[in-house]
């Protein structure tokens, strides 16, 4: 990818949640102009910008900056280093990815407006009991606790004692639709 290719690929993802410049320079410490020069000037932007833009969209964040980082001028980056994966904490996750929560069903452990990053994960057997996942429901994502039952089936908790726990049966099992496990929580202050 050139920086010209980037530069679309940036002004894509800035439409996909704000449309226009002007309404992601009101949200973000931005000026139009600026976010113009990363879309179409070929400059690269920072990694404040990159984050901002990662959040909104729900795009990785760790995906932007690899592409970032492939248009740098530093020479003998090595990418496998910087993002060999999720077993060494101390590595980027490239696959990582960010939601950013709409209710306080998980608080006070999540809280609502929180961005969360997720490893996507779709296979049930993957998943350890007590994981915070993403799920899909009636077409909503929401953060929930897994709980496995002995009988097969699983509940879904919430932190907050307000809201109830959702058993699904094992024979509904197949029609959850997991979206991934919740690895990190940024909380708004």
């Amino acid at each position: 990818m050139d920086i010209d290719e980037f530069g679309e690929f940036l002004t894509n993802l800035r439409k996909k949640n704000h449309g226009s410049r002007q309404s992601m320079s009101e949200k973000w410490p931005f000026h139009m102009n600026t976010i113009r020069s990363y879309e179409s000037e070929s400059r690269i932007p920072p990694i404040d910008y990159l984050a901002a833009l990662a959040m909104d969209a729900e795009y990785s964040f760790n995906a932007l900056l690899k592409m970032r980082l492939e248009l740098s001028h530093v020479s003998g980056l090595d990418f496998d280093y910087l993002f060999r994966g999720s077993n060494d904490n101390n590595s980027l996750d490239y696959n990582e990815l960010a939601h950013v929560i709409d209710d306080d069903s998980m608080s006070p452990t999540i809280l609502k407006g929180s961005s969360v990053s997720y490893e996507s994960e779709t296979n049930l057997q993957s998943l350890v009991d007590g994981a915070v996942v993403l799920v899909e429901i009636n077409t909503h994502i929401v953060a929930r606790r897994v709980q496995f039952n002995f009988d097969g089936s699983i509940v879904l908790n919430c932190d907050n004692p307000n809201y109830k726990p959702v058993k699904i049966f094992k024979p509904d099992l197949k029609s959850l639709n997991v979206v991934g496990v919740i690895k990190a929580t940024t909380n708004k202050l």
